[in-house]
């Protein structure tokens, strides 16, 4: 039996191993249970309501990108400006 624990999780590992009998190769959590896979998305702009993104417990290939809040500021005809923030 092999056991491999990879400490670097920016670091790609490549194991080879001479097969004479068939290898079982699976990723567990540090609580002992296997991860699912994350399919969404990994890139989100902040909304004027909650957005939800469902990682908890779930194996990720990448980082999250929160981008910037939309800001736009416009001119009104009271003589004022009009801010909008964020996106509806």
């Amino acid at each position: 039996m092999i056991t491999l624990e990879i400490i670097e999780k920016q670091q790609e590992i490549i194991l080879e191993i001479e097969k004479e009998k068939e290898i079982e190769i699976s990723v567990e959590s540090g609580t002992g249970g296997m991860l699912p896979y994350y399919d969404g998305e990994y890139e989100f702009t902040p909304r004027t309501t909650e957005i939800l993104i469902p990682t908890k417990n779930k194996s990720m290939v990448d980082d999250v990108t929160i981008f910037q809040i939309p800001y736009k500021e416009v001119s009104n005809p009271e003589g004022g400006h009009t801010v909008t923030i964020g996106i509806e």
